[in-house]
């Protein structure tokens, strides 16, 4: 039961130590600073961010499908050269309709056709038109806005992810100083003391109340902790190179201590409030959350496949506008 428990506490850890952004992060106000500038670092969670606000934009524009598309679409063209359309349609007619005009003794055919010879690029030719679209039914416009909306929370539950890690890896690192701090204060402190140590076993050892080995004794033991006390000075540099390099600032930057800072109390649960804490840790988890909206996109994305099978989509719309050669408008207006 105990390692139920255990397990059930390290499944929490993460969360509880993101729900302190809610008020003060860490009950420190010098951590909350540095958490708060890991926060505004972190290149990480920066790239999150940007995946958040590509969500954001991706759903404006699912629910702008929701409303009609107008779209002002002018063209302008100008050719000069390239491929030509020759039909000599003036030399096949011409003499066909004179000699039916002999024949009928009028001038009801004409007997002027022009030859064809354009451009097939057209030249000083402009389409200046307003498009517009509106569906009536349309299964992929409905349920690919589900489909955004769904990506949306999830890439907002990654950035929570993101933010309770970088939040437990600063406030890790710096309780971890503090931790190397504390055992470099203990080694200096003790090594003073075992200095005084020989200095009395060598006067008792002069004054025949001590043998030797007292002496060597304290000896070996002032050895042994200026040892410790190279270990926990290197450690000291780690754990600060540690700190500044999840802040992104130079490693040997140096870190205010807060000598006060503690963790926040966390009781533990009595017996009967195992299900209770089992399902704290459960519940508004971000991980799970991610998970929950990944599943809901792919339950739209299913159920649009069987909506766009079982009926077709139905749009209407339409263009109205000016077309013809030479930018004028007179007797060029279009509607389609």
């Amino acid at each position: 039961m105990m390692f139920k428990r255990l397990l059930i506490l390290f499944m929490i850890f993460p969360a509880w130590v993101s729900l302190p952004a809610q008020r003060s992060r860490s009950g420190s106000a010098v951590l909350d600073r540095y958490l708060e500038e890991g926060l505004a670092s972190n290149l990480l969670l920066k790239q999150e961010q940007l995946e958040v606000a590509k969500a954001l934009q991706s759903l404006r524009q699912a629910k702008a499908l929701f409303y009609p598309q107008v779209t002002f679409a002018p063209t302008y063209s100008i050719a000069f050269g390239g491929r030509r359309l020759a039909f000599p349609i003036g030399d096949m007619l011409n003499p066909a309709y004179t000699a039916l005009n002999e024949l009928t003794g009028t001038n009801q055919f004409p007997t002027d056709i022009r030859n064809v010879n354009e451009l097939l690029a057209p030249n000083n030719f402009h389409d200046t038109k307003l498009s517009f679209q509106y569906s009536l039914y349309s299964p992929e416009i409905k349920y690919n806005y589900l489909i955004q909306n769904s990506l949306l929370s999830v890439a907002e539950a990654r950035y929570e992810v993101v933010s309770a890690e970088v939040i437990y890896a600063v406030t890790e690192a710096y309780y971890g100083y503090l931790r190397a701090l504390k055992v470099q204060e203990i080694y200096r402190a003790s090594r003073g003391t075992l200095i005084e140590l020989v200095r009395l076993n060598s006067k008792l050892v002069e004054n025949n109340i001590l043998t030797k080995d007292a002496v060597l004794a304290a000896e070996y033991e002032l050895s042994s902790a200026d040892r410790q006390g190279v270990e926990a000075d290197r450690n000291v540099s780690t754990a600060k190179a540690y700190f500044n390099f999840l802040l992104n600032r130079e490693l040997e930057e140096e870190i205010k201590a807060d000598t006060l800072a503690g963790i926040a109390p966390f009781i533990l649960p009595g017996q009967g409030d195992l299900q209770q804490l089992i399902s704290l840790s459960l519940s508004g988890r971000p991980e799970l959350k991610q998970m929950d909206y990944a599943l809901k996109a792919a339950r739209h994305g299913h159920r649009l496949q069987e909506k766009a099978a079982a009926l077709p989509s139905l749009f209407i719309g339409g263009n109205a506008g000016f077309q013809g050669y030479g930018y004028r408008f007179k007797d060029q207006e279009y509607l389609v």
